[in-house]
């Protein structure tokens, strides 16, 4: 017993590993990816300076007007600072005559500037320019107005700096449900997936699924971009399940809610096909249930009554063997 129980915290232990576990970091995300990342905002650089390699190491946009004032925060220099029309004004009167709020803010080295609703030329910024050159901080600028600049810039903040990990396996949504297949090479990952599928599920990746934690705490999933809607179905080649099953049995993305690992039954194996362990993926506690794969088994059968019987577990904390047990003991208690 001993030696199982060694041989479940080693799985977990490394299976977390594989998964991204607690301690995964937030991504580097430059100045240029957030240009990449936002095309509506139409974010060109203006002034000297055109470096755009720059950290953002905040997911959060600040309106620059209390740093301007004199208020100036601790986080001023690590998050993208916001000139609307008011701090625009702001800004020029203060440029001319270097104040030491305005000075201040360009010594904290934000990782850059966005002029915001901005249609005209930006002669008008010229000293502040100069100045944001000198310290080597980028500006940018959009027509696009500050709140939308605001709510656009966050959230591909909150989406690129995210932890995130590629793993090997598949994701599909059963049931409003999205379930992570992994196993080792064989298992019948896709396999698994493709029935699922033709049973009228949903696709979101195969081989490859792309995790990140969203600003909710949960983790999503993706297809990579490159296999995005196909799969690689063994002895019949790469298809495209858009076009071969139909819009509705794809999807672009997903929470991850349950961890599947699939794995050959062995009878002296620590695994309890019945039972559910917890893992971590990307820091976030998720259920793993244990299936076994064997050939020859009809595996949407076998993960939709372990679904039916997870998601009963969920809601009445019990599940059947617990009613066997106590159905089995009350036979033994009574008298011969």
């Amino acid at each position: 017993m001993k030696q199982k129980g060694k041989e479940r915290d080693t799985f977990l232990e490394n299976l977390t590993h594989t998964l991204g576990g607690p301690d995964s970091n937030a991504t580097s995300f430059p100045v240029d990816k957030l240009c990449e990342s936002c095309p509506a905002l139409k974010l060109r650089t203006v002034g000297e300076y055109r470096a755009l390699n720059r950290p953002i190491q905040s997911s959060w946009p600040k309106r620059a007007g209390l740093a301007l004032n004199g208020l100036l925060e601790s986080d001023d220099g690590v998050c993208v600072q916001l000139l609307a029309q008011a701090e625009q004004r702001l800004l020029v009167a203060q440029a001319n005559v270097e104040s030491p709020a305005y000075v201040s803010l360009l010594q904290a080295g934000p990782p850059c500037f966005i002029l915001t609703d901005l249609d005209g030329d930006v002669q008008a910024f010229a000293p502040f320019l100069a100045h944001a050159n000198a310290h080597g901080v980028p500006v940018l600028a959009t027509h696009v107005k500050s709140a939308q600049v605001a709510s656009c810039v966050s959230l591909a903040l909150a989406q690129g700096r995210a932890p995130s990990i590629a793993v090997h396996g598949g994701l599909v949504v059963y049931g409003g449900l999205g379930l992570l297949l992994v196993g080792k090479s064989g298992s019948g990952k896709s396999d698994s997936i493709l029935d699922l599928v033709m049973a009228g599920h949903a696709l979101v990746a195969d081989d490859v699924v792309r995790l990140h934690r969203d600003p909710l705490g949960r983790v999503v999933g993706n297809p990579d971009a490159v296999i995005a809607r196909h799969m690689d179905v063994r002895g019949v080649g790469i298809l495209n399940m858009e076009t071969l099953v139909g819009p509705a049995a794809v999807l672009d993305a997903h929470s991850v809610d349950l961890v599947i690992y699939l794995q050959e039954y062995a009878a002296n194996s620590w695994q309890q096909f019945d039972k559910l362990d917890k893992v971590s993926v990307l820091g976030v506690d998720l259920p793993l249930l244990h299936l076994p794969s064997q050939g020859g088994r009809n595996q949407v059968s076998l993960i939709t009554m372990a679904l039916r019987s997870y998601i009963h577990k969920s809601r009445a904390g019990r599940d059947g063997q617990d009613n066997l047990s106590d159905r089995l003991d009350g036979l033994l208690a009574q008298p011969e």
